[in-house]
Protein backbone atom coordinates (compact mmCIF):
# COMPACT_ATOMS: atom_id res chain seq x y z
CA UNK A 1 0.00 0.00 0.00
CA UNK A 2 1.76 3.28 -1.19
CA UNK A 3 2.50 5.65 1.94
CA UNK A 4 1.93 9.70 1.91
CA UNK A 5 4.88 11.86 0.95
CA UNK A 6 5.75 14.16 3.49
CA UNK A 7 7.29 16.77 1.18
CA UNK A 8 5.13 16.33 -2.40
CA UNK A 9 5.17 19.01 -4.91
CA UNK A 10 2.00 20.46 -6.20
CA UNK A 11 1.15 17.92 -8.98
CA UNK A 12 2.12 14.83 -7.48
CA UNK A 13 -0.90 12.10 -7.57
CA UNK A 14 -0.24 9.75 -4.82
CA UNK A 15 1.02 6.02 -5.53
CA UNK A 16 2.41 7.45 -8.29
CA UNK A 17 6.70 8.41 -9.11
CA UNK A 18 8.01 11.49 -8.51
CA UNK A 19 7.70 13.62 -12.14
CA UNK A 20 11.49 14.35 -11.50
CA UNK A 21 14.32 12.35 -10.81
CA UNK A 22 17.89 13.61 -9.68
CA UNK A 23 21.05 11.00 -9.61
CA UNK A 24 24.48 12.35 -9.50
CA UNK A 25 25.15 12.76 -12.86
CA UNK A 26 21.24 13.14 -14.70
CA UNK A 27 17.83 14.51 -14.94
CA UNK A 28 15.31 12.10 -15.30
CA UNK A 29 11.93 14.12 -16.46
CA UNK A 30 8.61 12.61 -17.02
CA UNK A 31 7.28 13.02 -20.19
CA UNK A 32 5.62 16.41 -21.33
CA UNK A 33 4.60 17.39 -24.93
CA UNK A 34 7.59 20.05 -24.27
CA UNK A 35 10.39 17.30 -24.57
CA UNK A 36 9.22 16.37 -27.89
CA UNK A 37 11.70 18.36 -30.19
CA UNK A 38 14.24 16.78 -27.72
CA UNK A 39 12.91 13.58 -28.19
CA UNK A 40 13.10 13.64 -31.66
CA UNK A 41 16.65 14.62 -31.84
CA UNK A 42 17.80 12.02 -29.13
CA UNK A 43 16.17 9.36 -31.76
CA UNK A 44 17.46 10.91 -34.98
CA UNK A 45 20.97 10.71 -33.42
CA UNK A 46 20.77 7.34 -32.70
CA UNK A 47 19.02 5.83 -36.11
CA UNK A 48 21.64 3.07 -36.77
CA UNK A 49 22.70 2.88 -33.44
CA UNK A 50 19.28 0.98 -32.57
CA UNK A 51 17.72 0.09 -35.96
CA UNK A 52 18.48 -3.21 -34.29
CA UNK A 53 16.49 -3.55 -31.79
CA UNK A 54 14.30 -0.84 -32.33
CA UNK A 55 10.47 -2.71 -33.70
CA UNK A 56 8.90 -1.96 -37.19
CA UNK A 57 7.37 1.38 -36.85
CA UNK A 58 4.86 3.64 -39.00
CA UNK A 59 7.33 6.17 -41.28
CA UNK A 60 5.70 9.44 -39.32
CA UNK A 61 6.07 7.70 -35.86
CA UNK A 62 8.97 10.37 -34.70
CA UNK A 63 7.85 13.36 -36.76
CA UNK A 64 7.74 16.44 -34.49
CA UNK A 65 3.63 16.59 -34.16
CA UNK A 66 3.19 12.36 -33.65
CA UNK A 67 5.45 12.66 -30.88
CA UNK A 68 4.63 15.85 -29.11
CA UNK A 69 0.57 14.27 -29.20
CA UNK A 70 2.30 10.46 -27.77
CA UNK A 71 3.81 12.75 -25.26
CA UNK A 72 0.87 14.39 -23.83
CA UNK A 73 -0.83 10.84 -24.26
CA UNK A 74 2.14 9.82 -21.91
CA UNK A 75 2.30 12.18 -19.82
CA UNK A 76 -1.66 11.33 -19.07
CA UNK A 77 -0.70 7.68 -18.52
CA UNK A 78 1.70 8.51 -15.89
CA UNK A 79 -0.66 10.74 -13.87
CA UNK A 80 -3.09 7.65 -14.35
CA UNK A 81 -0.62 4.91 -12.79
CA UNK A 82 0.00 2.83 -16.42
CA UNK A 83 3.31 3.77 -17.38
CA UNK A 84 6.06 6.13 -16.12
CA UNK A 85 8.88 7.11 -18.83
CA UNK A 86 11.74 9.20 -18.22
CA UNK A 87 13.80 11.08 -20.30
CA UNK A 88 17.87 11.35 -19.52
CA UNK A 89 19.93 14.19 -19.84
CA UNK A 90 23.02 14.98 -18.36
CA UNK A 91 23.00 18.05 -15.06
CA UNK A 92 25.22 20.13 -17.33
CA UNK A 93 23.15 19.85 -20.52
CA UNK A 94 19.75 19.46 -19.51
CA UNK A 95 18.28 20.29 -23.17
CA UNK A 96 19.86 17.49 -24.78
CA UNK A 97 18.17 13.56 -24.46
CA UNK A 98 20.70 11.05 -23.97
CA UNK A 99 18.22 8.47 -23.32
CA UNK A 100 15.17 6.91 -21.57
CA UNK A 101 13.77 4.40 -18.97
CA UNK A 102 10.04 3.90 -18.56
CA UNK A 103 8.25 1.17 -16.24
CA UNK A 104 5.03 0.29 -17.71
CA UNK A 105 2.63 -2.45 -18.01
CA UNK A 106 2.07 -1.28 -14.26
CA UNK A 107 -0.21 -3.87 -12.36
CA UNK A 108 -1.36 -3.21 -9.42
CA UNK A 109 -3.45 -5.08 -6.45
CA UNK A 110 -1.74 -8.26 -5.02
CA UNK A 111 0.64 -8.46 -8.18
CA UNK A 112 2.24 -4.54 -7.66
CA UNK A 113 4.92 -5.11 -10.95
CA UNK A 114 5.81 -3.74 -13.82
CA UNK A 115 8.29 -4.29 -16.77
CA UNK A 116 11.78 -2.28 -17.47
CA UNK A 117 12.49 -1.20 -20.63
CA UNK A 118 15.55 1.51 -21.56
CA UNK A 119 17.76 2.88 -24.63
CA UNK A 120 20.89 5.08 -24.26
CA UNK A 121 22.57 7.55 -26.52
CA UNK A 122 25.38 5.56 -28.29
CA UNK A 123 27.90 8.16 -27.47
CA UNK A 124 27.06 7.60 -23.64
CA UNK A 125 27.16 3.64 -23.81
CA UNK A 126 29.75 2.53 -21.36
CA UNK A 127 30.04 5.23 -18.86
CA UNK A 128 27.45 3.80 -16.06
CA UNK A 129 25.09 6.35 -16.72
CA UNK A 130 22.13 4.16 -17.36
CA UNK A 131 23.01 1.83 -14.21
CA UNK A 132 22.77 5.15 -12.32
CA UNK A 133 19.69 5.68 -14.01
CA UNK A 134 18.25 2.46 -13.38
CA UNK A 135 19.08 2.09 -10.08
CA UNK A 136 17.33 5.53 -8.97
CA UNK A 137 14.26 4.44 -10.94
CA UNK A 138 14.15 1.54 -9.27
CA UNK A 139 14.58 2.67 -5.80
CA UNK A 140 11.83 4.93 -6.62
CA UNK A 141 9.56 2.19 -7.63
CA UNK A 142 9.88 0.24 -4.29
CA UNK A 143 9.61 3.56 -2.25
CA UNK A 144 6.90 3.59 0.36
CA UNK A 145 5.54 5.85 -1.51
CA UNK A 146 5.26 3.73 -4.82
CA UNK A 147 4.98 0.37 -3.32
CA UNK A 148 5.62 -1.75 -5.95
CA UNK A 149 6.82 -5.79 -5.49
CA UNK A 150 8.47 -6.20 -8.41
CA UNK A 151 10.39 -5.33 -11.28
CA UNK A 152 10.87 -7.62 -14.99
CA UNK A 153 13.04 -6.90 -17.32
CA UNK A 154 12.74 -8.67 -21.08
CA UNK A 155 16.53 -8.35 -22.70
CA UNK A 156 18.14 -9.73 -25.70
CA UNK A 157 20.71 -12.15 -25.26
CA UNK A 158 22.89 -11.04 -28.02
CA UNK A 159 23.05 -7.62 -26.63
CA UNK A 160 26.36 -8.95 -24.05
CA UNK A 161 26.23 -5.57 -21.72
CA UNK A 162 22.05 -5.76 -21.30
CA UNK A 163 22.01 -8.65 -18.73
CA UNK A 164 25.19 -6.96 -16.83
CA UNK A 165 23.51 -3.42 -16.91
CA UNK A 166 19.91 -5.02 -15.42
CA UNK A 167 21.55 -7.01 -12.74
CA UNK A 168 24.08 -4.15 -11.56
CA UNK A 169 20.90 -1.79 -11.38
CA UNK A 170 19.39 -4.57 -8.42
CA UNK A 171 18.23 -2.86 -5.50
CA UNK A 172 18.19 -5.29 -1.90
CA UNK A 173 14.93 -6.59 -0.78
CA UNK A 174 13.04 -4.36 0.89
CA UNK A 175 10.73 -6.75 2.98
CA UNK A 176 12.78 -9.54 3.72
CA UNK A 177 11.23 -12.79 3.30
CA UNK A 178 11.36 -15.69 6.01
CA UNK A 179 13.31 -18.95 4.79
CA UNK A 180 10.30 -21.69 3.53
CA UNK A 181 9.21 -24.29 5.89
CA UNK A 182 10.69 -27.70 4.56
CA UNK A 183 7.46 -29.14 3.72
CA UNK A 184 6.70 -25.58 1.53
CA UNK A 185 9.69 -25.50 -0.48
CA UNK A 186 9.28 -27.87 -2.89
CA UNK A 187 5.49 -27.04 -3.68
CA UNK A 188 6.44 -22.96 -3.85
CA UNK A 189 8.05 -23.10 -7.31
CA UNK A 190 4.77 -23.09 -9.59
CA UNK A 191 5.92 -22.18 -13.57
CA UNK A 192 4.73 -18.15 -13.27
CA UNK A 193 8.12 -17.94 -10.70
CA UNK A 194 10.51 -19.93 -13.03
CA UNK A 195 13.35 -16.28 -13.62
CA UNK A 196 15.58 -15.74 -16.78
CA UNK A 197 19.46 -15.49 -16.34
CA UNK A 198 18.78 -12.03 -17.19
CA UNK A 199 16.20 -10.82 -14.97
CA UNK A 200 16.62 -7.69 -12.47
CA UNK A 201 17.42 -9.06 -8.97
CA UNK A 202 18.63 -12.25 -9.74
CA UNK A 203 21.73 -14.06 -8.17
CA UNK A 204 23.12 -16.51 -9.84
CA UNK A 205 25.14 -17.45 -6.98
CA UNK A 206 22.13 -18.21 -4.76
CA UNK A 207 20.52 -19.84 -7.39
CA UNK A 208 17.87 -17.73 -8.49
CA UNK A 209 15.28 -14.87 -6.48
CA UNK A 210 13.86 -18.52 -4.92
CA UNK A 211 17.79 -20.00 -4.26
CA UNK A 212 18.16 -18.49 -0.82
CA UNK A 213 14.16 -19.55 0.34
CA UNK A 214 15.19 -22.78 -0.37
CA UNK A 215 18.00 -23.83 1.33
CA UNK A 216 17.40 -26.31 3.65
CA UNK A 217 18.06 -25.28 7.63
CA UNK A 218 19.34 -27.57 9.98
CA UNK A 219 17.01 -26.67 12.47
CA UNK A 220 14.30 -27.45 10.52
CA UNK A 221 15.36 -31.33 9.76
CA UNK A 222 15.59 -31.84 13.35
CA UNK A 223 11.97 -30.90 14.16
CA UNK A 224 10.88 -32.55 11.15
CA UNK A 225 12.79 -35.89 12.26
CA UNK A 226 10.75 -35.15 14.97
CA UNK A 227 7.95 -34.82 14.49
CA UNK A 228 7.50 -38.12 12.21
CA UNK A 229 8.83 -40.10 14.94
CA UNK A 230 6.40 -38.97 17.52
CA UNK A 231 3.58 -39.66 15.25
CA UNK A 232 5.07 -42.72 14.34
CA UNK A 233 5.19 -44.13 17.55
CA UNK A 234 1.82 -42.46 18.76
CA UNK A 235 0.12 -44.97 15.88
CA UNK A 236 2.30 -48.00 16.57
CA UNK A 237 0.89 -47.25 20.34
CA UNK A 238 -2.63 -46.77 19.44
CA UNK A 239 -3.23 -48.84 16.39
CA UNK A 240 -0.16 -51.65 16.61
CA UNK A 241 2.45 -52.40 14.02
CA UNK A 242 -0.21 -52.48 10.87
CA UNK A 243 -1.57 -48.89 11.36
CA UNK A 244 2.12 -47.57 11.22
CA UNK A 245 2.95 -49.33 8.01
CA UNK A 246 -0.17 -48.12 6.45
CA UNK A 247 0.67 -44.56 7.80
CA UNK A 248 4.21 -44.88 6.43
CA UNK A 249 2.83 -46.00 2.95
CA UNK A 250 0.32 -43.24 2.69
CA UNK A 251 2.91 -40.46 3.72
CA UNK A 252 5.67 -41.35 0.86
CA UNK A 253 2.45 -42.16 -1.34
CA UNK A 254 1.54 -38.38 -1.06
CA UNK A 255 5.49 -37.11 -0.77
CA UNK A 256 5.37 -38.83 -4.41
CA UNK A 257 2.61 -37.74 -5.61
CA UNK A 258 3.45 -33.73 -4.36
CA UNK A 259 7.22 -34.39 -5.96
CA UNK A 260 5.21 -35.09 -9.54
CA UNK A 261 2.82 -32.33 -8.77
CA UNK A 262 5.88 -29.94 -8.20
CA UNK A 263 7.54 -30.96 -11.35
CA UNK A 264 7.84 -28.50 -14.36
CA UNK A 265 7.33 -31.43 -17.14
CA UNK A 266 3.68 -32.19 -18.22
CA UNK A 267 4.01 -35.81 -18.13
CA UNK A 268 5.26 -36.04 -14.39
CA UNK A 269 2.24 -33.41 -13.23
CA UNK A 270 0.03 -35.85 -15.24
CA UNK A 271 1.34 -38.63 -13.44
CA UNK A 272 0.73 -37.53 -10.35
CA UNK A 273 -2.46 -36.06 -11.22
CA UNK A 274 -3.56 -39.74 -11.81
CA UNK A 275 -2.21 -41.15 -8.87
CA UNK A 276 -3.72 -38.71 -6.53
CA UNK A 277 -6.89 -39.78 -8.21
CA UNK A 278 -6.24 -43.10 -7.37
CA UNK A 279 -5.60 -42.81 -3.85
CA UNK A 280 -8.69 -41.01 -3.38
CA UNK A 281 -10.63 -43.41 -5.34
CA UNK A 282 -8.94 -46.34 -3.31
CA UNK A 283 -9.86 -44.51 0.43
CA UNK A 284 -13.24 -43.44 -0.50
CA UNK A 285 -14.89 -46.32 -2.21
CA UNK A 286 -17.45 -47.82 -0.42
CA UNK A 287 -16.28 -50.77 1.96
CA UNK A 288 -18.45 -53.17 0.01
CA UNK A 289 -16.67 -52.42 -3.27
CA UNK A 290 -13.60 -52.16 -1.59
CA UNK A 291 -13.64 -56.07 -0.56
CA UNK A 292 -14.61 -56.69 -4.10
CA UNK A 293 -11.43 -54.98 -5.10
CA UNK A 294 -9.36 -56.67 -2.67
CA UNK A 295 -11.16 -60.25 -3.85
CA UNK A 296 -9.91 -59.60 -7.56
CA UNK A 297 -6.47 -58.58 -6.53
CA UNK A 298 -6.27 -61.94 -4.46
CA UNK A 299 -7.78 -64.31 -7.04
CA UNK A 300 -6.75 -62.62 -10.23
CA UNK A 301 -10.30 -62.86 -11.70
CA UNK A 302 -13.37 -60.29 -11.12
CA UNK A 303 -15.70 -61.49 -8.59
CA UNK A 304 -18.98 -61.86 -9.36
CA UNK A 305 -21.81 -59.88 -8.93
CA UNK A 306 -25.07 -60.25 -7.02
CA UNK A 307 -27.92 -59.79 -9.30
CA UNK A 308 -29.84 -58.96 -6.48
CA UNK A 309 -27.54 -55.73 -5.22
Amino acid sequence: MPVPRDDSPADYRPGSPLKLLRTERLLMRASVPALAEAAVDYQSRNLAHFARWDPTRPANHWELEVTRARLAREEAAFDAGTIWRYWLSLAEAPGRVIGVCALSDVVRGVFQSAMLGYSLDEDCVGAGLMQEALKQLIDEAFSPAVSLHRVQASVRPENAPQPARAGAARVPARRPQPALPVHRRRMARPRDLRVDQSAVGRDPAAGGLMGARMKQQPGDVVIGAGVVAAVVTLTYLVSGPGAVVGLLWTVLTAKFVLHLLSRDDEGARLLGTLLLLAVLLRHLMPRRYKRMFEQWQRDGAPPKLDPAD
